[in-house]
């Protein structure tokens, strides 16, 4: 349910790696192998041996022996990890799941590593609470979740670049009450950056479920289900069936505007007219096309139809004919209705090198940031947001190979999940304290203009390339679901 995060604004910039597993649950059989060490050639005993993000896991013998008596629809993929070892991933198919013989490489620590990673005293007194809240979150599920073994969590923290490491020689033993799960988590790297309030980190997790009869069994289902709703995994398995907006998901484009674009988004003026001055509007239509007045009668029709269509848009747009100083730039004259009888026009005048987006986006909330905006702001590089007004079909962002289901788009994309509103500790956090719930938005993007590959379940790869923020990135490893968790039908 979470995964890679990336928040931003007044909320914490986070990128979460969890390394997903794409395995198809379904057929069941069984899987076996032995570990050893690379060199000697020993067995190594009590290594962990689960497909990730998952309840399959298994623990190596005296032997070095593992096997499951139960496995998903091949192929799939084992994560192997245990002290002192590098964390290994292996591929299981239908022709070695019987032999897998896998050889365990030591770990090995540079000097200059050890001597930048020197843990503190007193680290977890120091850093323990912020630490837990960048894992495991603060929603009311991350206060149901009790990390069993801070002991073994260590912490380093460089106070010239403000950067908090921390780092664990065993596996992380996560109990989640909220939702009846154990939750082993490998963690492999966490970096925050205090200063820029940044964070990455990694790590592999496998689930066990707490037992719960009765009346304790439907609390963690009602937990489940709701943890699963609207979450990004949803939204992933929702697009995959081609129903993500009739199970509640809106998706508009999200454009980031910088500080050297930001003019083009910002009308030069702008003016009220009124539908019975035929002079004015004869005048403005002249003015837009610089002496054409056969274009300029054309333009005057369109703006007619428009101005009578009850049931069309809003806003309407011309592109101006006069030449300007810089060729890249257009001018371009947006109209909407206004007031509250339609009686009157409202016209602004852009000079602008997006032209399409001055006509779809929510111009509104641009000018509104800016207004906001505390002194220094751009000196940070910090973004403004483009919203387009118009709905996006999700089948203009998706292409189907088959049972391939790539997800594709460019810039950004604001998903609203429409049928749950935000947690009161996110509005907290995010300093909206103040306000009531709104519907759950999230904000996507893709790294490098990359595909993501869509799997029927939710599950999807290449996890590095995904980025989430805002309530998606609220999302910790306190609402993580198994993959093979199935959300029961309404």
């Amino acid at each position: 349910m979470f995964n890679p995060n990336h928040l931003k604004s007044n909320a914490l910039l986070a990128l979460f790696l969890l390394c997903c597993l794409f395995p198809a649950w379904g057929q069941q059989m069984a899987a076996s192998g032995v570990l050893t060490d690379e060199v000697s050639g020993k067995p190594v005993p009590a290594a962990a041996v689960y497909i990730a993000n998952s309840t399959y896991n298994a623990t190596t013998d005296d032997a070095g022996r593992f096997s499951f008596l139960h496995f998903p629809q091949l192929p799939a993929t084992l994560t192997l990890s245990v002290i002192g070892y590098e964390t290994v991933t292996l591929k299981v198919t239908a022709d070695n799941a019987h032999a897998l013989q896998v050889a365990l490489r030591r770990k090995v620590v540079q000097l200059d590593e050890v001597q930048v990673s020197l843990p503190e005293r007193n680290g977890w007194k120091k850093y323990g609470v912020r630490f837990l809240e960048e894992l495991v979150g603060w929603s009311d599920y991350a206060a149901a979740c009790k990390l069993q073994n801070k002991e073994v969590v260590q912490f380093s923290f460089d106070k010239k670049d403000g950067i908090l490491k921390a780092w664990a020689d065993k596996p992380l033993q996560i109990r989640n009450q909220a939702m009846g799960y154990d939750i082993v988590y490998q963690l492999e790297d966490f970096e925050l950056d205090m200063y820029q309030n940044k964070l990455f980190y990694k790590g592999y997790a496998y689930f066990r479920e707490l037992p719960a009869t009765g009346r304790k069994a439907r609390q963690f289902g009602k937990k489940r289900k709701a943890a699963f709703n609207g979450s990004f995994r949803h939204f992933a398995q929702a697009l995959y069936k081609g129903s993500a907006s009739a199970e509640g998901f809106e998706i508009r484009r999200l454009k980031r505007v910088y500080e050297e674009d930001a003019m083009s988004y910002i009308p030069i003026r702008t003016d009220t007219l009124r539908w019975y001055d035929t002079t004015g509007l004869v005048q403005l239509a002249g003015e837009i096309f610089t002496g054409d007045t056969a274009m300029a009668a054309k333009a005057l029709v369109s703006l007619e139809t428009w101005r009578n269509d009850t049931t069309g848009p809003e806003r309407f747009w011309l592109k101006g004919r006069r030449r300007l100083h810089d060729s890249t730039v257009t001018p371009v004259y947006v109209f909407a209705k206004y007031g509250a009888t339609k009686k009157e026009c409202q016209v602004k005048y852009y000079e602008t090198r997006d032209t399409t987006g001055i006509a779809a986006a929510e111009e509104p909330e641009v000018l509104e940031q800016l207004r906001n905006q505390r002194p220094g702001f751009w000196k940070k590089r910090a973004s403004l947001n483009l919203l387009y007004k118009t709905p996006v079909p999700a089948d203009s962002i998706i292409t189907r190979r088959g049972a391939d289901v790539l997800l594709h788009f460019p810039d950004f994309l604001q998903v609203t999940y429409m049928r749950e509103l935000e947690e009161l500790p996110y509005l907290q956090r995010s300093g909206n304290w103040a306000r009531d719930p709104q519907q759950q938005v999230s904000v996507v993007s893709l790294r490098d203009g990359n595909n993501l590959h869509l799997l029927a379940d939710g599950n999807f790869y290449d996890a590095y390339d995904l980025l989430l923020e805002q309530y998606w990135a609220y999302e910790k490893l306190d609402k993580l679901l198994p993959l093979d968790y199935i959300p029961p039908v309404d």
